[in-house]
């Protein structure tokens, strides 16, 4: 037996053929569902009764496979000083991205006293995304904006 003899399953194997089967199991299709570039957009607005919310307009791509189960987004909105004042989630329809290739998901997400009453309106606030496929976090991204 030579050094490029190697024992798998009780066959010996080449190292050629051993490396062939290892690319086999490792290309098994994975999803490639990604955040578009500048797919996340923020419009802050505030009711009538001085509470806000944001619409979040978020460009998901991507091709999924058969093995694609749930893919989810979760946004948190942040402060200029990075404390979280708000979060929300929501499941994207994996048949429309998968008959088009992309999809916009829309989330509203509302707060309580408008953030420009507060001290700590001074600088960005950030919508920060996260894009999970099988429960697995997969992105994130951050897009500023300003009330």
């Amino acid at each position: 037996m030579t050094k490029n003899d190697l024992t798998k399953d009780g066959c010996h194997c080449s190292e050629k053929e051993i490396a062939e089967q290892k690319g086999k199991e490792s290309s098994k299709e994975k999803s490639t569902v990604y955040l578009a570039n500048d797919g996340v957009s923020a419009t802050p607005e505030e009711n009538e009764d001085g509470s806000w919310k944001v619409i979040i307009r978020t460009k998901v791509e991507g091709e999924i496979t058969e093995d694609t189960r749930v893919i989810k987004l979760v946004q948190m909105i942040l402060n200029p000083k990075g404390k979280t004042l708000s979060v929300g989630g929501k499941l994207i329809d994996k048949n429309e991205l998968q008959e088009k290739g992309k999809t916009v998901a829309t989330m509203e997400i509302k707060g309580g006293e408008s953030p420009l009453k507060q001290e700590e309106k001074e600088g960005c606030f950030k919508v920060r995304t996260q894009l999970s496929v099988n429960g697995e976090l997969t992105e994130t991204k951050e897009t500023e904006f300003l009330f």
